[in-house]
């Protein structure tokens, strides 16, 4: 068994909205360019924490062209596993995004994660597929700007997988509108796949779920959340790192 596996599960950043970069945008030609910053009190993501409860900085630089396609690149510091090098990740991606007018939308796209510093033998960088659909009830309809989507994410060869094992993750959101301008959103995920089946000296960490509930404003141009985060494994066998944890952020969109 991989000593990587029984330290850390791997992550994936904020592909889950992609390719949604921000309110704020800059209209060249036929295409869309956009930028957001984030201080965020925690990364964390699936469930995990990625900074061993650190802050990080985090950024974004991307475009849309008017047809649909986007490319973009996200960046954070890390501090993964002691002695592994890493001290950031960073997310390329692309794809094509489409939404319709009676408010379906689907998004299929490519992502790879780098991890500049980390020690080659581990093979911490990976490329995923993902396929998100999703749906926003129109104004007129009750609950109206509910939103709803899904997301599965599909890697052959997953994060320190040396032996080249794949992984699959669904993801689930819900977003909702409150009164006064807050936002609420939830999110339920489930992480399962080869890799996972031979996660721990004895095979005990086998698929798991990971679940968020946010709430959001947005105030003088930049944008506030509180996030509660868990998972339904209590931190049994990856050293704490997967255990419930409230996290505060603040972004700016350009």
């Amino acid at each position: 068994m991989k000593a990587t596996k029984t330290i850390l599960i791997p992550f994936v950043s904020s592909l889950v909205l992609m390719p949604s970069m921000g309110s704020a945008g800059e209209k060249i030609g036929d295409f869309t360019l956009s930028a957001n910053l984030t201080l965020t009190s925690n990364y964390i993501t699936r469930g995990f924490t990625q900074t061993h409860d650190r802050p990080a900085i985090q950024g974004e630089i991307g475009a849309m062209h008017d047809l649909g396609f986007y490319a973009g690149i996200w960046a954070s510091n890390v501090r993964l596993v002691t002695d592994d090098g890493a001290v950031a990740e960073v997310d390329y991606y692309g794809g094509y995004s489409k939404t319709l007018e009676n408010g379906f939308m689907f998004d299929l796209g490519y992502a790879y994660y780098d991890y500049p510093g980390s020690d080659e033998a581990l093979e911490y960088g990976f490329g995923e597929y993902y396929l998100q659909l999703g749906y926003t009830l129109p104004e007129q309809a009750p609950l109206s700007g509910l939103g709803l989507r899904v997301k599965y994410l599909y890697t052959p060869d997953y994060y320190g997988s040396t032996a080249s094992e794949s992984a699959s993750y669904v993801d689930s959101r819900l977003n909702y509108r409150l009164p006064y301008e807050i936002g609420l959103g939830a999110h339920l995920g489930y992480s399962f796949g080869e890799y996972f089946d031979n996660v721990g000296a004895a095979d005990d960490y086998d698929s798991y779920t990971d679940f968020s509930v946010s709430l959001s404003r947005a105030l003088e141009g930049f944008d506030f959340k509180v996030t509660y985060y868990g998972t339904d494994s209590d931190g049994e066998t990856l050293g704490a790192t997967d255990l419930d944890r409230v996290g505060v952020s603040v972004s700016k969109s350009f």
